[in-house]
């Protein structure tokens, strides 16, 4: 599976996440019709492969997917940042931290 395609479909779920075009069950169940895990950890892409696990997990109780992390992983699907899980992790805490 090529990579572009892999990043046009994660990045056309998260958006239509965040418009509330799709809701949780929706965007998990397209997720699962269009890839399987082997073919995101093949690529050997952070970005790809946090972006499919943010989704993938987001329904477990366990994990709390923000929209702030999915818009950062949009704009880094997107091209507008380079994707840093270091980043990704400052925007997760900082969130954190406001909600305290």
């Amino acid at each position: 599976m090529e990579k572009s395609y892999i990043i046009n479909i994660l990045g056309d779920l998260i958006s239509g996440y965040l418009c509330s075009d799709i809701n949780k069950e929706q965007i998990y169940l397209q997720l699962l019709g269009n890839f399987c895990p082997t073919d995101i950890v093949e690529q050997e892409d952070e970005l790809l492969n946090d972006s499919y696990f943010a989704i993938y997990h987001m329904n477990e109780k366990f994990c709390e997917v923000t929209d702030d992390e999915f818009q950062y992983l949009k704009d880094c699907l997107n091209g507008k940042y380079r994707y840093s899980r270091a980043e990704r992790d400052r925007i997760l805490h900082q969130k954190n931290a406001d909600i305290v």
